[in-house]
């Protein structure tokens, strides 16, 4: 049986897949990376997957940082990512140009990932952007760059590529390790804030006459929002007041679409198994760059109830992927 993680986009909000993952890497006492054959992430879900695969540079073989030591980058690092302003306390911040310079997302991504390529993957990695002047969607895959030296990157770069979300960061100006071409690139979740159906595709392209509907798939939220869009406002918004909802609409319309077709696709292989993890998150704790105490504490508190209340689902699930 094949073994699927995907973790979808959403910010700050990465912190809950981490604490689920933290979990299952407690109870199996295993790393990610030895539990999964696929790892799939978009945006803040690319760069909590690259970091799960991420090798050690004494012991190559192993993964160099534990899901919990991911939870510590949301919680030290998520102010460096998204870092305040007097222009944000005024809600001024992001009307012209992008909400956030990248210094700060492009220094804690250079000091996590240094030098390491994406052809260093632990396990087959799928990490999904958009490639703006080709209009073409891209998924960087670490199989790929194994075998095709001028398509390899480094983690930083793809983990900067997947999560520049327009009007928070600027789009990424990248280029393969090998090679001297650019790639102007925004975040996946354009196209695939929820990347299970990528790496359902893939695993599909990639059985080579095994049985196809022979895989387990877990698919990781990063919170659903339901905080409600009042017409009496939207009626009298233009191009700056529908920017930031039509992103958030985007992001959230994609992942639950994902999620209702892959449980109609599974639900027809009695060999497959899937499992998604999502809650709802209170109006107030839901923006994607909100790093206050008070917010990743309360998500970090969601994802440890959402822990105990489906205890007996993660055992089972953690009984599988250690067979």
């Amino acid at each position: 049986m094949k073994k699927i993680l995907s973790i979808d986009g959403g910010g700050i909000r990465g912190v809950i897949p981490a604490v689920i993952l933290a979990h299952i890497e407690h109870l199996t006492h295993k790393p990610i990376s030895k539990l999964f054959d696929i790892v799939a992430g978009t945006s803040t879900g690319g760069m909590l997957a690259l970091g799960l695969v991420m090798p050690d540079d004494t012991y190559p073989d192993k993964p160099a940082q534990t899901a919990q030591e991911m939870v510590k980058m949301y919680k030290n690092e998520g102010k460096k990512i998204f870092p305040p302003s007097f222009l944000d306390k005024l809600g001024l911040a992001g009307w012209n140009g992008e909400k956030y310079n990248d210094d700060g997302i492009s220094q804690v991504l250079k000091n996590r990932f240094g030098e390491t390529r994406l052809s260093q993957a632990l396990c087959h990695t799928l990490i999904t952007s958009y490639e703006i002047e080709k209009r073409e969607n891209v998924i960087f895959r670490s199989e790929k760059a194994k075998l095709e030296h001028e398509e390899d990157f480094y983690m930083r770069d793809v983990a900067r590529a997947t999560s520049a979300a327009p009007t928070y960061f600027e789009p990424a100006k990248i280029q393969p390790v090998n090679k001297d071409n650019f790639y102007y690139l925004v975040d996946g979740g354009l196209f695939a804030n929820n990347p299970a159906m990528c790496a359902y595709t893939y695993f599909i392209e990639n059985t080579k006459g095994r049985e196809s509907k022979d895989c387990l798939m877990l698919s990781l939220g990063t919170g659903n929002v339901f905080k409600p869009i009042l017409y009496k406002k939207a009626i009298n918004w233009g191009l700056i007041g529908w920017a930031k909802p039509t992103i958030d609409i985007l992001f959230d319309g994609i992942c639950n679409a994902i999620d209702e077709q892959l449980r109609v696709i599974f639900k027809t292989q009695k060999k497959s198994k899937y499992y998604r993890f999502q809650r709802e998150l209170q109006n107030e704790y839901n923006d994607l760059d909100d790093t206050k105490e008070e917010t990743i504490n309360y998500l970090i508190g969601l994802a440890e109830r959402l822990v105990d209340e489906k205890i007996d689902v993660i055992e089972n699930l953690c009984e599988i992927l250690v067979k």
